[in-house]
């Protein structure tokens, strides 16, 4: 069942989800978005000479995810919260404690398709989002998970600022993804590792990649004499997959709808 869900393919990851925070924070400080992000539909950088865009075509084409509807959550999921959390009051939200405490110790006790739900619920919270243990899940993914969803759309949430001495701030959301697009779309992605031809969706594509310092992350964006790569054109193997034709249907009907 995890395999036929919309991130089943996640499963054949050859490391686990390394954002490299210095590689996406110099991309970042190129940042020419200046609208409302609460409508943001693509994030624009000014790179050398170039233009470039990360949209949702190419977020769909870089993690295999599904564009499409998206429903608002019901009660449908107080079941399965009161199910697998009976140690959660009814008041009180799931935490990311309680969730992993469920996914290490308790799916033993669950049937398969709760623990599927779990897995997914996990992999959304903790994997794309790297909530931390205080943090609540949030209601509308317990409603998704609750109906073993295979669409999903994605939210690439502002920047938050953090209080106090020092200048930081946090990237919320699937910030993977921004780190793969960056490596498919500049020329020196070879400072970090080659993908495996053939392998989609290419975010799972990457093996282990060693750690990046400063001066390989201001060599990657290095555009001078080089031009963008052409790795975001989507392959014979990709047009065919049912993840972006779907996509790319519902995509191109919401542009046009607001247009």
């Amino acid at each position: 069942m995890f395999w036929q869900s919309c991130i089943g393919d996640y499963v054949h990851m050859l490391t686990g989800i390394e954002c490299h925070p210095f590689l996406c924070h110099y991309l970042m400080c190129k940042e020419a978005t200046t609208f409302d992000p609460v409508d943001l539909e693509e994030l624009l950088f000014l790179v050398g000479d170039y233009q470039v865009c990360f949209d949702r075509k190419a977020f769909c084409l870089v993690t295999g995810l599904r564009f499409g509807d998206y429903f608002h959550p019901s009660s449908n999921f107080s079941a399965f919260k009161e199910h697998v959390f009976p140690f959660v009051p009814l008041s009180c939200s799931v935490s990311m404690d309680d969730l992993t405490n469920v996914f290490n110790n308790s799916l033993y006790q669950l049937s398969n398709e709760d623990v599927v739900r779990v897995s997914l619920l996990y992999m959304l919270e903790q994997g794309f989002s790297e909530k931390y243990p205080r943090q609540p899940v949030t209601n509308e993914r317990m409603a998704l998970v609750r109906t073993v969803f295979d669409k999903i759309e994605d939210h690439l949430d502002p920047n938050s600022a953090r209080i106090g001495s020092r200048h930081t701030y946090t990237l919320q959301g699937f910030v993977y993804a921004i780190k793969i697009w960056i490596l498919e779309t500049f020329p020196n992605n070879s400072i970090v590792g080659s993908p495996i031809p053939g392998v989609i969706p290419r975010v799972i594509s990457y093996p282990r990649m060693r750690r990046l310092h400063a001066p390989n992350c201001e060599c990657i964006l290095e555009v001078t004499n080089r031009p963008l790569n052409e790795l975001l054109k989507p392959t014979a193997h990709e047009c065919a997959a049912r993840w972006w034709i779907e996509s790319v249907q519902w995509i191109d009907v919401a542009y046009y709808a607001n247009v």
